[in-house]
């Protein structure tokens, strides 16, 4: 039988019980953005992060996660603005980039809303703990520097899979 504990406000823990069969859920822990932040880093920056030990190197780690981020149109580039996010396992990008354009109006005041989402099942192969991380950046599409990108909101959890 599975039992599970809250461990703090935005993180909670579940174990799993015994038996073979694979596809059973060992833990999962969480973790939500505490305050809206912002970049205009042209190279990866930390949305969110959350790491797992797992118990066993033949288990995998469900990653899930998504960021809400207001991109603004590129007044230096004159064109539309553009966030790329990626996730990350430690210094490893894994998965797609993904990637959200402002409006190409030219819309100086307002920036396009979006919300990017992962579900990743990955295959560390190592019981040392594992740090997962969304990150974004600005892409700097002139000379003059990249926009303002806000990240309003973000959650992650990982959940251990034998």
């Amino acid at each position: 039988n599975a039992q599970g504990h809250v461990t703090s406000a935005s993180e909670v823990e579940i174990s799993g019980g015994g038996g073979g069969g694979g596809g059973k859920i060992l833990q999962v822990l969480g973790d939500s953005l505490g305050s809206a932040t912002n970049t205009t880093s042209s190279s990866y920056v930390t949305c969110i992060s959350k790491a797992i030990t797992p118990a066993a190197t033949s288990n995998k780690v469900l990653i899930g996660g998504n960021i809400n981020i207001i991109v603004p149109y590129d007044t230096n580039a004159s064109d539309e603005g553009q966030c790329n996010a990626q996730l990350f396992r430690d210094s490893t990008a894994i998965g797609l980039v993904k990637t959200i354009k402002s409006d190409d109006h030219g819309n100086y005041g307002s920036g396009s809303y979006a919300t990017l989402a992962w579900n990743y099942l990955d295959s560390p192969s190592s019981t040392s703990a594992a740090t997962y991380y969304i990150k974004y950046l600005s892409v700097d599409a002139s000379s003059f520097g990249a926009p303002q990108v806000d990240l309003l909101d973000a959650q992650i959890t990982v959940q251990e899979v034998d």
